[in-house]
């Protein structure tokens, strides 16, 4: 009877998993390789203040944020793209050769281009994708987030979150706008973009593998009662 059990459990726990991934609105990237290294980079879903000139707030907003979505890679360190008076965004949350992928699996920067080669100067590349997928893989596209960082990724002199007037970036923009739009100040709480530390690509096991592995436990099951 224990064994029977274990199988039953076994199988409903399998059929659960793949239930469940039909409902995933946080897809995984398309067109890694098994093994390669990328980073992920959302849209927060809440807001938070510009007043503050401690990086390690930001940080600690975006990291709350992700801890908020449990299937979201427990485990990774997360980093605002943003910069304060002291600290430039490209250091705080650096990318230079991997590629970055949005919540929805889409690529936004590919591999050996970098984030902040989106700059205003010439040549000027542009994202493949926007920033603009939350967490959760809500579409949040349109609103302004708080950047204090001019479009390479330094600070923005004089707008630097923490100061009066600060930097935001164009949620919607695939230019250099996306980080830099322009100075704004008095308009509340605004989202931020994170950024992880680089994840390890590992492909999930097809939903179809899950439900088959899930009706091999119920029947495995099914076989233990009659004998």
């Amino acid at each position: 009877m224990r064994k029977a059990t274990t199988g039953l459990f076994l199988g409903l726990f399998a059929f659960t998993l793949s239930s469940g991934s039909l409902l995933a609105t946080v897809l995984p990237p398309t067109g890694l390789a098994s093994g390669s290294q990328y980073q992920l980079a959302f849209l927060t879903l809440d807001g938070i203040s510009q007043s503050s000139s401690n990086i390690a707030d930001y940080n600690s907003f975006v990291t709350t944020q992700a801890a908020s979505m449990i299937s979201l890679f427990p485990g990774v360190t997360w980093h605002a793209i943003a910069s304060t008076a002291s600290v430039n965004a490209k250091d705080n949350a650096p990318n230079t050769t991997l590629p970055v992928y949005n919540t929805h699996g889409e690529v936004i920067v590919p591999a050996g281009v970098g984030l902040y080669s989106i700059s205003s100067g010439s040549p000027t590349p542009s994202l493949t994708n926007t920033i603009h997928f939350d967490q959760f893989g809500n579409d949040n596209s349109g609103v302004p987030a708080w950047t204090g960082s001019s479009s390479a990724g330094f600070k923005l002199s004089g707008h630097a979150l923490g100061s009066g007037s600060t930097g935001m970036g164009h949620t919607g923009a695939k230019d250099y706008l996306w980080l830099q739009l322009g100075q704004f100040s008095a308009i509340g709480n605004q989202p931020l973009y994170a950024l992880s530390t680089p994840i390890t690509f590992v492909p999930e096991p097809s939903t179809l593998a899950l439900a088959a592995f899930g009706f091999i436990g119920l029947a495995a099951w099914a076989w233990r009662r009659k004998r």
